[in-house]
């Protein structure tokens, strides 16, 4: 079976280890397809992993779809028992730019700086 892409990184990916956790290996970093939308990528794994670096360059994560995986980096080939892995973006600057700016009252923001004023004025 070839093996198919799961999530491609450009630059330095972080890989952060945890032995016996139920997400045991957790890697975020720039994807290569959308530049913006940092994606963390989380394997639980069966097994440990034994990832040697920390950062890995140009990293490609590959699947056969029967749960194991590859991690292939500069710094070379680290293959991982069964897994299950979790793909997520963080969508949320893309979010907040589409949203039209909240006008305050300035009668609101007055009374919160008031507020605001007194809880700091030590009693």
């Amino acid at each position: 079976m070839t093996p198919r892409l799961v999530a491609a990184f450009q630059g330095g990916a972080r890989v952060a280890q945890r032995p016996g956790a139920a997400v045991a290996l957790s890697i975020a970093g720039e994807p290569r397809s959308q530049a913006g939308l940092e994606p963390k990528l989380l394997l639980a794994l069966t097994g440990s992993a034994q990832v040697s670096a920390e950062v890995l360059t140009d990293l490609r994560v590959e699947t056969d779809g029967a749960g194991h995986y590859w991690l292939r980096a500069a710094e070379g080939t680290f293959e991982l028992g069964p897994a299950r892995h979790f793909l997520h973006r963080d969508v949320s600057a893309a979010f907040y730019r589409v949203l039209p700016p909240f006008p305050v009252p300035w009668t609101k923001r007055a009374l919160w700086r008031a507020l605001l004023a007194i809880a700091r004025l030590k009693l």
